[in-house]
């Protein structure tokens, strides 16, 4: 536990898989045989980068949205969601770093008609 607690990674867990059983090695052996395994994976550990985000919506007219789409991958947006009638709506989820700002970014696009609505 130790070693996953000290290599810096936030939800991760590991399993460690013997192929003896028994504790010949003792308890304080067994517990530096399963840190050595951790200790040799950790280094070759894939880590993703987990950004929180706030649910969103936004209502765009067709020929708004490519530069709303520009804007939004700028802004690393997700779009999770899609419907299209005579307006489209975008269920987007928006980091929260620009939920205070992102609205300001899409006024000028549409004379102010654009907003995404965070009250999901």
């Amino acid at each position: 536990m130790a070693v996953l607690q000290g290599a810096g990674i936030g939800e991760i867990g590991a399993v460690v898989v013997r192929y003896y059983g028994g504790t010949k090695l003792g308890v304080g052996g067994l517990v530096r045989a399963y840190s050595s395994g951790l200790k040799q994976m950790l280094p070759r550990l894939v880590t993703k980068t987990k950004m929180l985000r706030e649910k969103g919506s936004l209502v765009c007219r067709y020929d708004q949205l490519a530069d709303v789409e520009h804007l939004l991958q700028r802004l690393d947006v997700l779009i999770e969601g899609r419907e299209f009638s005579e307006l489209i709506r975008l269920t987007l989820a928006v980091p929260l770093s620009v939920t205070g700002s992102i609205n300001k970014e899409l006024a000028p696009m549409s004379q102010g008609q654009l907003k995404i609505d965070f009250s999901q």
